[in-house]
């Protein structure tokens, strides 16, 4: 007679693909969670590291270890460990980043009281590859906040998710194998038809280093991004046609701005915010959507610090306009000596955090 362990609620799903050092700590996050009514699902992608003989010597039942012959890329293994899932939710980690304590306790009670919730995020705090940090992120968090956000950008870490597994599965039918940025293409597709959110709170450590930054080629990314983005636009401004050069406006908002560019880019954003508060009223008095505006004007005049000061500054000055808070909340120590100094500032920044470890 077999006898099978009840289903927990939550499965945690993590892909890997020859890991090396990072696997560890990684899944050690994990096992230290507050919350221990969790399986987690790791998919090996044909490691030829060992990373495999890693995970073994966790003598944990909470580990369902599936190993792949051939390599297959994440997103198929994506769908791979989400087909095994028995939990009603599915949080995801990725192999070299690391999740806080109480990351899943919070995640689940919030889902728990907030029954409207498909998807939800969390903001990370930014390690590198020794560990040492680099800041945090402040992603929306709310659903309008969210929907405008992934207009420009991604608005969620893939690490630091948690979802709905039946809304992804039979709604959505997993994570889209066409896309190799596959978060951002079904998060997109989530948002547009559900209630999302992100918890304000970092609940991740996310970790930034070269190899991490390496998934796909530029040139395959780039094409990608701008293909989901033209997806959530249409969604967004289903009468409205958008131009090569509009896509490109908004696609230079996820690196770097020029100041040549930037009347033409809020002459589009400020087209756009109008069309969108006229369709969605009740995010003119919204706090969250006024901070989500805010913190794009703070990345608009951070990376225009060190080539337009003026320009810098002005964009600047609308982010405390609409969000006056941000007088007490952005890093302005950082931002005035990268005003002073430039480049410099930035080197500095980094030998300081160098110095640390």
């Amino acid at each position: 007679m077999t006898t099978t362990n009840p289903a927990p609620r939550v499965s945690v799903l993590m892909t890997m693909f020859n890991a090396g050092a990072y696997l560890e700590p990684a899944i050690e996050s994990l096992l230290a969670q507050s919350y221990p009514e969790f399986e987690l699902i790791i998919v090996d992608d044909s490691s030829t590291d060992g990373s495999a003989t890693v995970v073994k010597g966790f003598p944990d039942s909470r580990i369902r270890l599936v190993r792949n012959a051939t390599n297959s890329g994440q997103t198929k293994c994506l769908n791979q460990g989400l087909a095994l899932a028995r939990g009603e939710f599915v949080a995801r980690q990725d192999q070299d980043d690391l999740s806080h304590p109480d990351r899943l306790e919070k995640q689940v009670r919030f889902l728990d009281n907030h029954p409207e919730i498909a998807l939800l995020g969390a903001n990370a705090e930014e390690i590198d590859g020794s560990g040492g940090s680099l800041g945090r992120t402040d992603l929306p968090r709310d659903t309008d906040g969210i929907r405008w956000g992934n207009l420009f950008f991604n608005s969620f870490i893939h690490s630091a998710v948690i979802f709905r597994a039946k809304v992804i599965r039979e709604e959505f039918g997993g994570y889209d194998e066409d896309f190799w940025c596959q978060d951002y293409a079904l998060f997109s597709r989530v948002a547009r038809g559900h209630a999302v959110a992100n918890l304000a709170e970092p609940l991740i450590s996310l970790r930034v280093h070269p190899k991490s930054m390496m998934r796909s080629p530029t040139s395959r990314l780039e094409v990608e991004t701008n293909r989901i983005l033209r997806a959530n636009l249409a969604a967004e401004f289903p009468g409205r046609s958008f131009s090569e050069e509009e896509i490109s406006l908004l696609a230079e908002f996820r690196h770097r701005l020029a100041p040549g560019t930037l009347p033409r880019f809020r002459a589009l954003f400020e087209e756009l915010r109008g069309e969108f508060l006229r369709a969605r009223p009740e995010a003119k008095s919204s706090r969250e959507f006024l901070r989500t505006e805010a913190l794009q004007f703070s990345r608009i005049g951070y990376n225009l610090l060190e080539r337009d000061r003026s320009a810098a500054l002005a964009a600047y000055a609308h982010c405390v306009r609409l969000w006056p808070r941000a007088l007490v909340e952005l890093p302005w120590p950082r931002i005035i000596a990268l005003a002073l100094l430039g480049d410099s500032a930035r080197a500095l920044y980094r030998r300081v955090i160098s110095s640390r470890k």
